[in-house]
């Protein structure tokens, strides 16, 4: 015989947390299996189903918030999620799993997303446009040719890094050009799995 003892848990695995710059308690999640979640101060709210991954709370705009499900399928919300729309015009049919993508710290309608290469939009994902040109050496890097995490410096834009399991690239001029940057990173024997 078996007695529930979780009577009152409320459990999920967060991917991604996203926070609002303008309302201390409003929170976006992706959830494994449990989709996404957008807190709205007292309440938790279902926005989107499935499995729910990277999201964005817009820091210029609350209103404007981005999610996602597996291997890159991003979506966006223009009214607190009245409706959403999918955002993968210009964007390869397939990433990662929990593909990235990073929204501008200087202007809010630029984001960054990472697949093979990193693809940019500066309308907000109604359009995308290839940055990178990733030469992988299939001999070395085996299947880890897909970028798994990126970031974007708050300090100057035009520093952004992009990473796969074992490499992690650099540009310095806005995506224009690259230079691989993983130097001595010991990632033979662990893998870059974030960058912040």
């Amino acid at each position: 015989n078996w007695t529930n003892i979780g009577s009152g848990l409320v459990t999920s695995q967060i991917y991604r947390l996203s926070d609002s710059h303008h309302y201390l308690a409003e929170v976006l999640t992706g959830l494994q299996d449990n989709g996404t979640k957008w807190f709205t101060g007292s309440t938790w709210n279902d926005v989107y189903g499935g499995d729910g991954l990277d999201c964005i709370i817009d820091y210029d705009a609350d209103s404007v918030q981005y999610g996602e499900t597996p291997n890159g399928s991003l979506f966006r919300t223009t009214d607190y999620w009245t409706k959403t729309s999918s955002i993968t015009s210009g964007l390869p049919a397939k990433g990662a799993w929990l593909t990235p993508f990073v929204m501008d710290p200087k202007n809010h309608t630029i984001l960054y997303s990472g697949f093979k290469n990193v693809y940019k939009t500066t309308n907000q994902g109604d359009s995308w446009t290839k940055l990178s040109n990733f030469n992988y050496n299939s001999t070395t890097d085996l299947s880890d040719t897909t970028i798994r995490s990126m970031a974007v410096s708050s300090s100057n834009p035009q520093y952004i890094y992009a990473a796969t399991l074992s490499k992690i690239y650099q540009s310095r001029d806005g995506g224009a050009s690259w230079t691989d940057i993983t130097g001595t990173l010991p990632t033979s024997s662990a893998s870059i799995t974030f960058i912040t």
